[in-house]
């Protein structure tokens, strides 16, 4: 029931968006041509170089080092690289992370690309582990002003 006196409804501000809008619409990037090119499969989940580089913007400082454990076609990694930080990327298919050097990658004649490919994609390039790197273990120092435990 309403009455002639009330006031009317308010509206409530628009709430900003929650989620992010980055179209994946990579289709004609050297990195998918230079795959083209020398028949490489690309990797299957590939996101735009837009997002990662919106957490590298402000989370890492120029010079610090991420670790990217499922690197995948390595695209954390050349937004890494972009903007002045290093990387580590990991990834379990040898296959997908050779292809993943295309990103890095200007333009070259096919000739050169299929070299390039052959050399990278090679059983004959080592891939070793440094049996000190089995383990990764990050560890920091202690800050100056940690609190000391009193002894009764």
């Amino acid at each position: 029931m309403t009455s002639a006196n009330a006031s009317p409804a308010t509206t409530a501000a628009p709430s900003p968006p929650t989620l992010l809008q980055i179209p994946n619409t990579e289709s004609n990037s050297a990195y998918l041509r230079h795959c083209a090119t020398v028949g490489a499969k690309p990797h299957p989940a590939r996101f735009p170089e837009k997002l990662p580089t919106l957490f590298i913007e402000f989370l890492p400082d120029p010079g610090d080092t991420l670790l990217d454990i499922l690197a995948g076609s390595n695209t954390t990694g050349r937004a890494a690289e972009r903007l002045d930080r290093r990387w580590l990327p990991f990834e379990k298919d040898r296959t997908c992370l050779a292809a993943s050097a295309f990103r890095f990658v200007d333009e070259l004649p096919a000739a050169d690309l299929a070299t390039l490919w052959s050399q990278l994609h090679s059983d004959d390039l080592p891939v070793t582990v440094n049996p000190q790197q089995k383990e990764l273990v990050l560890m920091e120092k202690p800050p100056a002003y940690a609190a000391r435990r009193k002894r009764k």
